[in-house]
């Protein structure tokens, strides 16, 4: 599934569905519910926002933190 089919159900570009999954401007509010509705008629998702985890501590060589640094990914899959 991806922005052809939704734009294809929507009646739209796949430019105005990029700009509406991104929140851009330039989308009226009526075309915008349109494609947020085909989205939701196609089970379409956006993709995450903020995808980079940052660990900062001052004990680097604490096997704790290096445990911790490791289950991360683990923790949070969509963000790897």
């Amino acid at each position: 599934m991806g922005i052809t089919e939704v734009a294809t159900r929507a009646g739209v570009s796949e430019a105005t569905v990029s700009r509406v999954i991104n929140r851009r401007q330039g989308v009226s509010k009526k075309t915008r519910d349109t494609v947020e509705q085909a989205m939701t008629e196609l089970g379409y998702e956006r993709p995450a926002q903020g995808q980079l985890v940052a660990l900062l501590t001052e004990h680097v060589s604490n096997p704790f933190f290096a445990d911790v640094a490791e289950r991360i990914p683990r923790m949070a899959p969509s963000a790897m």
